[in-house]
């Protein structure tokens, strides 16, 4: 038999809205590794126009992606300061991706829930990455497809080695 379900509208998601040119990215918290201020990026050729460059960060070469730049009719106007937040994501069960995306501004730390957060119904632009478009706290933000993202990196890392 079938038993309904509901959802406890109390369940709080700790996350962080990115600020980038023109919409905010919504990124869970534990994604989240660190959030660099003034880093430097160490600019590179890329076949991605959106992977701009990398950041020694602790032992390893942290790639930065400027997320923007992924739509090819983007028109940049990059941010006054070099914000990076560096993502972990588990791409499967062994392998873990490091890479920092470029915010335009300082990163807010925001609590999603069913009471802050409703799904746009028609978004203002769609993006290849996306996986969904919302407003929290009146905010438009894009849902990146971190996982996409990620597989995406690790494909061009192997083809450079």
């Amino acid at each position: 038999m079938y038993k309904q379900t509901t959802i406890d509208s109390s369940i709080n998601v700790a996350c962080t809205l990115i600020p980038i040119q023109g919409y905010n990215l919504l990124i869970p918290n534990h994604c989240i590794a660190e959030i660099l201020i003034r880093a430097e990026i160490k600019h590179f050729n890329s076949p991605h126009s959106w992977r701009i460059g990398e950041v020694d960060w602790y032992e390893e070469k942290l790639p930065i992606i400027h997320f923007e730049k992924s739509e090819a009719t983007a028109k940049l106007n990059p941010g006054k300061k070099n914000i990076i937040v560096a993502i972990q994501f588990p791409i499967n069960k062994t392998e873990i991706i490091h890479f920092g995306i470029l915010a335009n501004q300082t990163p807010q730390v925001i609590q999603a829930n069913n009471q802050t957060m409703d799904r746009e119904i028609n978004p203002r632009k769609t993006h290849n990455y996306a996986l969904s478009y919302v407003l929290i706290n009146s905010k438009s933000a894009l849902i990146p497809d971190l996982h996409r993202i990620a597989v995406s990196l690790q494909k061009s890392s192997r083809k450079s080695a």
